[in-house]
């Protein structure tokens, strides 16, 4: 699980790096990372939480674990969406600093990285030599908010990964004496 965390801390670092000129082959070896870590940790997350626990509990374990596991990919998703429209539209008013051209218009405008059909209305009025800057303007503020919102979810990993190496603890080795389950893991946690 230590590995696998690392692996997705790495992952979701190379995918914060991207920019508006970045290609295929980062973004490819940033999900490979990540992916390759969701295999590592969630398998012996499960086995760990369901070892740990005498088999009368086994069914609320699962589902404390699985609620767990849906709460904070909730709440961690409610917070970079947040954080990625904020990025999003700041950096598109910034890029496209023209007279006539207000919030609204730039809320609006930052539909073009969803391709949502208002804002490609928006975009056919504005003058021709305008509209290019505005799309490649919102290309950039794309790339721009999602590799600042990236550190929310590299944080939080790698103090997952701290966490992941203090607590949880590692199954005793054949051949040595186990002490008695009750008490294995003693003042540790285990996932």
């Amino acid at each position: 699980m230590g590995c696998g965390m690392i692996l997705g801390t790495l992952g979701l670092f190379v995918m914060g790096r991207i920019d508006a000129d970045t290609g295929y082959p980062i973004l490819f070896a940033g999900y490979l990372l990540f992916g390759i870590a969701m295999g590592l940790v969630y398998a012996p997350m499960q086995t760990a939480a369901m070892a740990a626990m005498p088999q009368s509990k086994a069914g609320i374990a699962a589902g404390v674990l699985a609620m767990n596991r849906i709460l904070s990919g909730t709440l961690s998703l409610a917070v970079t969406s947040s954080l990625f429209h904020t990025f999003l539209r700041e950096r598109i008013q910034t890029l496209v600093e023209q007279p006539g051209l207000g919030e609204h218009d730039a809320a609006e405008l930052e539909g073009l990285a969803a391709g949502t059909a208002s804002a490609q209305a928006k975009l056919a009025e504005q003058p021709a030599a305008l509209s290019g800057a505005i799309s490649s303007a919102v290309d950039e503020a794309f790339s721009f908010a999602l590799s600042n919102i990236l550190w929310f979810p590299i944080g939080l990993t790698a103090v997952g990964t701290i966490l992941t190496w203090i607590y949880v603890a590692n199954p005793p080795r054949s051949g040595s004496t186990a002490p008695p389950d009750q008490h294995r893991h003693r003042g540790r946690f285990h996932l």
